[in-house]
């Protein structure tokens, strides 16, 4: 079989390559290419070093006009963003198909820590086998078609097997790659202080609920539902963002017990083993990454869907962030985006 294998000059990339020319499978590695500082060389090593096929996407606008537009916008707006997520969707699931079309291959090979399976004509993710690794979370928005085309490798692989299967297939210095890819070093907010327009970047007010003043901020950008430290100042007690309130450039605070909730809208539902019909359904749901599976109610009509936690379970619900539904096996039933109540 020919696979068309996303080689992103790391570990887990190499691993699955590795592991399908070991099988005797025609590998063909892409390196997509969304933004300045990403460098294909490290990809080109390891496809040089396997004696497979290598090109490169230059996907740097689209990229641009989408998942870092969309970040920037979304943090403007008081909102918590998941770009991992919104980028499995319309960047790299569909230029891996894209690219799988156009170099005649039969399958795209991915190396995240979760698989694909298929059960009465619905394509879904399960988790991984290391739930340290797992990757299901970022994975709901991927669709049907693409997930039809997809097999990933590594869903019981163990990190430390990859270390001594890889080798030498890795150039020296090789390092993991970033909690947010085109951030660099990780500092969310001084990559938002260069990129967002003077207004969204303006000072306000720390309030409480009632909305007393506490203390003046540098920017709603700074601050995301649920944080309860980097304030820049000391109020006393331990206080959690509760809420914000981006046309006044108010950032509401209160204890952790205030910030918690049951319930939630859910908006942009993509339905994997589910299929994307009303009703009622009782379902496990992970509201942020590595955060503990919750019992909640599922409810669908149209196109509208809500989540409510049952039993004494309370969670914070950070807008704009990713809420995955899952069945008692962890395999992903649907996905959506969190929205206020109100």
């Amino acid at each position: 079989m020919r696979y068309l294998v996303g080689l992103s000059g790391g570990m887990d990339s190499a691993a699955v390559a590795l592991a399908l020319t070991d099988a005797g499978h025609d590998a063909v590695g892409v390196f997509l290419r969304f933004f300045d500082e990403s460098d294909p060389a490290p990809a080109r090593y390891v496809a040089e070093k396997l004696g497979i096929e290598f090109h490169v996407f230059d996907a740097r606008r689209e990229f641009a006009e989408s998942v870092v537009a969309d970040f920037a916008a979304e943090y403007a707006r008081g909102r918590t963003p998941n770009p991992c997520a919104l980028c499995n969707r319309v960047m790299k699931f569909a230029s891996l198909c894209r690219a799988a079309e156009e170099f005649a291959c039969d399958k795209v090979a991915t190396g995240h820590y979760a698989n694909v399976l298929e059960e009465d004509g619905r394509f879904f993710v399960r988790a991984g086998a290391d739930k340290s690794r797992d990757q299901s979370y970022f994975l709901w928005r991927v669709s049907q078609e693409e997930l039809q085309k997809t097999e990933m490798i590594l869903a019981d692989a163990k990190k430390r097997e990859l270390s001594s299967r890889v080798g030498d297939l890795l150039p020296k210095g090789t390092r993991e790659s970033r909690e947010v890819c085109f951030v660099p070093a990780d500092d969310r907010i001084s990559f938002l202080e260069k990129i967002l327009p003077e207004e969204a970047k303006r000072a306000g007010d720390f309030t409480d609920a009632e909305g007393r003043v506490l203390a003046r901020h540098g920017g709603i950008f700074r601050y995301t539902v649920g944080q309860r430290r980097g304030f820049g100042t000391g109020f006393g007690k331990r206080v959690y963002v509760k809420a914000i309130d981006a046309e006044n450039a108010r950032v509401i605070l209160s204890d952790r017990e205030a910030c918690e909730g049951d319930s939630c809208r859910l908006s942009s539902v993509n339905f994997q083993k589910l299929a994307p019909q009303d009703g009622t359904y009782r379902v496990l749901c992970r509201v942020r990454y590595r955060a503990p599976l919750l019992p909640a109610v599922l409810t669908v009509e149209g196109d509208e869907a809500r989540v409510k936690l049952q039993g004494e379970a309370r969670a914070i619900f950070a807008p704009g962030q990713s809420l995955v539904c899952y069945d008692g096996e962890e395999n992903v039933l649907c996905g959506g985006v969190i929205e206020p109540n109100f």
